[in-house]
């Protein structure tokens, strides 16, 4: 009896360590795996602040990814997290890289801001991050070789993941950097997919419309997915066209597409499952990365830009040409206008330097240009008047320069001098986009309306 108990003992173990090591086969072979990307962030590490209630953000990203905690989890950008090639949009970019590190991203794809740097300064970006900067389509134009990595290998969980990219050429024709040559996106996909023949699996980050997106899937069959941008909305639809699931985002750090599935080496991606996921303002700001806001905004404010090499007089821009006016500020327009001056004085418009205060904006010259009389302009504001004169916005900001106007007035002369009409379009240059609520007009005017002063 002893024996025959012992020997159905051993059999039950026998039996249960060969379920457990199908199953451990099982999970070699098959493989639970997620892809959160980004395009188009343009280093937005949070919303510009000109209202309550904006949402987006990296700070948001960074704390909507730590949900995708299951599992394997890779996180790549698919081009564009540069904003522009101006100076204090590079410094927040450095900013930018830093955030993507931290978030553990595998790559980052070069889109259309990226490849209107210089190959010098790309390399140099390169070089303050661990995460790799790839692009399958740009070489460098001395040596011919690609630029940067054109495949990026990704070891995890046991799964080999090969990350490619490329961006449009024709993006890049009228505005591409120096020392970089753009080649076309199929010739040079075929020769770095070369490179990726033994992974497991891969992946293409492409900066390019929908349609090409389309025809990269039905020209290779290799890739499992294609996650892209440059485009105008966001996928409504997850397509899968010949092999690949092709996916696509956009709108300035404000969501972030994840596609889900499970890995078999034989079958590919299965049981897929995909979203693009708003980033409203109840999803709380990273805190790491807000620091990093910080840290860009002491370094815009001490940092000397080419904003603040522009003259301050209103000599000649072009050589025997003389500009009309210049700015006077909004305290002259006041000591004719009182009316008007009035009605401003009670306006959110007298208090928009004071908002860039109170975020420490207000050496930002993203926000300058909308919150001071006429930022980047010769005889407009400069950032060293700090808040002295021809801060918030003010009579000239819609009207334009005023020393003519005032000179004709002060005049016996008669008056030859006018400003042109106003209208809605002159309001939207600034109230658009996330830099406003959503503006309308017969709501909006009707609370600065003003009126020619009555005559004295």
């Amino acid at each position: 009896m002893h024996y025959f108990t012992k020997m159905i003992t051993n059999k039950f173990i026998s039996l249960l360590l060969l379920f457990l090591f199908a199953l451990g086969c099982s999970g070699k072979k098959d493989k639970a795996i997620t892809v959160l990307f980004t395009c188009e962030t343009e280093s937005r590490l949070e919303p510009c602040g000109c209202f309550a209630g904006q949402f987006g953000g990296i700070a948001r990203i960074s704390t909507r990814m730590k949900h995708f905690n299951k599992g394997l989890v890779l996180k790549v950008d698919a081009g564009d997290s540069l904003g522009s090639t101006k100076d204090y949009d590079l410094l927040m970019y450095k900013q930018a890289l830093k955030a993507f590190e931290h978030l553990d991203y595998s790559a980052l794809n070069l889109g259309q801001n990226e490849v209107a740097l210089s190959a010098k300064q790309i390399k140099e970006f390169q070089s303050l991050t661990q995460t790799p900067l790839v692009s399958s389509n740009i070489f460098d134009a001395k040596t011919n070789e690609t630029l940067l990595d054109d495949v990026v290998i990704v070891n995890k969980d046991g799964l080999k993941i090969a990350i490619l990219g490329v961006v449009d050429p024709s993006l890049a024709t009228d505005n591409l950097g120096d020392g970089l040559v753009v080649k076309d996106m199929y010739t040079s996909l075929s020769k770095s997919l070369k490179k990726a023949e033994d992974a497991d699996m891969k992946i293409l980050l492409a900066f390019c419309d929908k349609e090409q997106m389309h025809n990269l899937a039905k020209k290779f069959f290799e890739f499992d997915m294609i996650l892209g941008g440059n485009v105008k909305q966001p996928s409504q639809k997850l397509e899968l066209i010949n092999r690949s699931y092709v996916l696509y985002t956009t709108n300035l750090a404000k969501n972030i597409g994840y596609l889900q599935g499970i890995h078999n080496k034989e079958k590919g991606l299965t049981k897929v499952d995909f979203d693009i996921t708003m980033l409203y303002e109840d999803v709380p700001q990273d805190e790491d990365i807000l620091a990093l806001v910080d840290d860009y905004k002491k370094e815009v404010g001490s940092t000397e830009l080419e904003c603040d090499k522009h003259k301050e007089d209103t000599g000649d821009l072009v050589p025997g040409v003389t500009p009309l006016a210049s700015y006077v500020g909004t305290e002259t327009c006041a000591t004719c206008h009182t009316n008007s001056h009035e009605i401003w004085k009670n306006s959110p418009h007298a208090k928009a330097f004071k908002a860039l205060e109170v975020s420490n904006s207000q050496s930002d010259p993203r926000c300058l240009k909308c919150h001071t009389v006429g930022f980047n302009e010769p005889s407009g504001y400069k950032r060293k008047f700090g808040e002295t004169k021809l801060v918030n916005v003010g009579c000239e900001s819609c009207h334009g320069p005023g020393s003519e106007h005032v000179k004709q007035r002060m005049s016996p002369e008669k008056t030859l001098f006018k400003y042109r009409p106003l209208g809605e379009g002159d309001c939207r240059s600034c109230h658009y986009g996330e830099f406003s609520r959503p503006f309308d007009w017969k709501t909006m005017w009707p609370t600065i309306q003003h009126q020619k002063e009555p005559k004295k």
